[in-house]
């Protein structure tokens, strides 16, 4: 009796919540222009426009229709050793200084960082409050992406006042499984598991509930979007010599062969690429060129430089991650200094160059021997096919950074057995976005410059100690009259008019004085639009 009578209430409340499922409102998101293949990716000043149909399954009523463009972060980390969320000790590097401390590490953040509401036009829902059963509404929405988040979704302590602007910019979509491909490949933007940052287009139908004065959402439906903001190019980085993540500079002596004699030491440098711009539309794909430059120094004069063998390139892609706000620009050996702190790193081959064709140049002393050689070498780097790379970026939760590892081997004949010499660099790439042509214009600084510039309260009076002359009194002054003495009288276009006068161009009467005073022209509208 009492299994029957479980089994009938996990029946009704089976039945209920399938009743409730199927009563709720159908909400259906479209974008203007989806069939346009550049519309599955917005950037910077972009505008997302469409509209949200509403149908109700029976007569609903509600309260309020939300529709919101937000942006969301989630970052989980795996703890060994320790439950989720209790107490670490750790060392944080804050600054310069490094310091241990207990704090409570989360095992799961979840944040919102951007909510941008659409305002419903209250003639567009019905009067009662009530959606009718099979009838259709229709609410336009359009939003903006912006260019920076507002100072309280960022308010945590930071390094410095550049890592600060840094997590004041909008991040891109990462991690986002259910963002559109592109280019026919599926979406890889080589990011973990444990990362994830996501927009879309929020529609909630919600009703308040008198008894608690709260908002239960009826129907709740999101549609994602991919985010590419803008992110112009920024200096190249000053790498230090002792410096263990990135290396410009490397040296090595080379032998004859092994256990012999030396042969000389080469060097090899390279210079920092041009940031590589993303373009997901392009037909190519993004890339950029890395010089390197060859120095061989000979251990004795006439010694012949050695044979180049391979060139070989690999792209890193680092991808950090903290549940707790970082504070500091991240890289590969902070990990082992701070524990709240996670990397993942994938390195992709970019490509191998065969170097058995390039030849030395000689650079010669007074005497005519050889002092060293030297060789050119370009380096084309080329986004790996069928992978999307993010621009480098700095949240308060998730960073990402990229470098080129290039690996340089040299042939000597000494070396019968084992692997040739080789040298290694760690080159930084930037992965920027420019901001498109369209949307080049006045940036947010500019447009509340000229807001502020119209605002300021303007004298309309003329200057002090000059007289205020009617053109008729001006007229008998230059004959001769009570006026003609007269000094530093205001010049024609300020003088009183008649009523009947137009006044000059660009300006206009002061209602009651007939003062002549500029109208500066509206932020936005030129001069001679209505």
């Amino acid at each position: 009796m009492y299994t029957a009578s479980v089994m009938t209430r996990h029946t009704m409340v089976s039945t209920m919540m399938q009743s409730v499922q199927a009563a709720k409102p159908q909400i259906t998101i479209t974008f203007k222009g989806e069939g346009n293949v550049a519309a599955r990716y917005f950037t910077t000043r972009d505008t997302i426009e469409g509209e949200v149909s509403l149908v109700a399954l029976s007569d609903t009523r509600f309260d309020e229709i939300y529709i919101g463009f937000e942006g969301i972060v989630r970052v989980w980390m795996e703890r060994y050793g320790a439950a989720p969320g209790g107490p670490m000790l750790s060392t944080r590097t804050v600054g310069d200084s490094q310091r241990q401390e207990y704090y409570r590490t989360p095992f799961l953040t979840t944040r919102q960082f951007l909510k941008l509401s659409q305002p419903v036009d209250e003639s567009s829902l019905p009067h009662s409050r009530i959606a009718e059963k099979g009838r259709r509404y229709i609410f336009p929405f359009v939003f903006v992406v912006p260019e920076r988040l507002l100072p309280t979704m960022c308010a945590h302590r930071h390094k410095n006042a550049t890592v600060e602007d840094a997590h004041m910019q909008l991040p891109p979509s990462l991690g986002d499984g259910t963002a559109p491909a592109y280019s026919g490949c599926t979406y890889d933007d080589i990011s973990p598991d444990m990362t994830r940052i996501s927009y879309g287009i929020t529609v909630k139908i919600l009703r308040r509930r008198d008894s608690y004065n709260k908002s239960v959402t009826l129907a709740e439906e999101t549609r994602k979007v991919r985010i590419l903001p803008a992110y112009e190019d920024l200096p190249p980085v000053m790498v230090d010599p002792s410096d263990k993540d990135l290396a410009l500079r490397k040296e090595r002596t080379i032998r004859k062969g092994f256990l012999k004699g030396k042969l000389g030491r080469l060097v090899v440098e390279a210079q920092q690429p041009s940031a590589l711009h993303t373009l997901t539309s392009a037909a190519c794909p993004p890339a950029t060129i890395v010089p390197v430059t060859v120095t061989f120094y000979p251990a004795d004069p006439g010694l012949q430089p050695p044979a180049l063998n391979t060139l070989s390139t690999k792209l890193r892609t680092h991808t950090f991650f903290s549940t707790n706000p970082i504070m500091y620009f991240p890289v590969p050996s902070h990990v082992a200094l701070d524990s709240t702190l996670g990397r993942y790193h994938e390195a992709s081959f970019v490509g191998a160059q065969n170097l058995s064709g390039v030849k030395w140049n000689p650079h010669y002393t007074l005497g005519g021997i050889a002092d060293y050689y030297t060789t050119e070498l370009t380096l084309p780097i080329v986004t790996p096919k069928c992978k999307y790379l993010v621009p480098s970026f700095h949240s308060c939760l998730v960073s990402r950074s990229y470098t080129i590892e290039v690996h340089l081997d040299v042939h000597t004949p000494g070396y019968n057995m084992g692997s040739h010499p080789g040298v290694t660099l760690k080159i930084p790439l930037q992965v920027s976005n420019p901001i498109s042509e369209q949307n080049e214009g006045q940036s947010d600084e500019e447009v509340a410059a000229e807001v502020d510039e119209f605002l300021t309260p303007r004298s309309i009076a003329p200057p002090e100690g000059i007289p205020l002359l009617s053109e008729y009194e001006a007229g008998v002054g230059e004959g001769g009259g009570s006026g003609s003495g007269v000094e530093h009288q205001l010049p024609p276009f300020m003088r009183v008019h008649r009523p009947n006068m137009p006044p000059p161009s660009g300006y206009s009467f002061f209602p009651g004085a007939y003062v002549p005073v500029r109208i500066p022209s509206p932020v936005g509208v030129s001069p001679g639009c209505g």
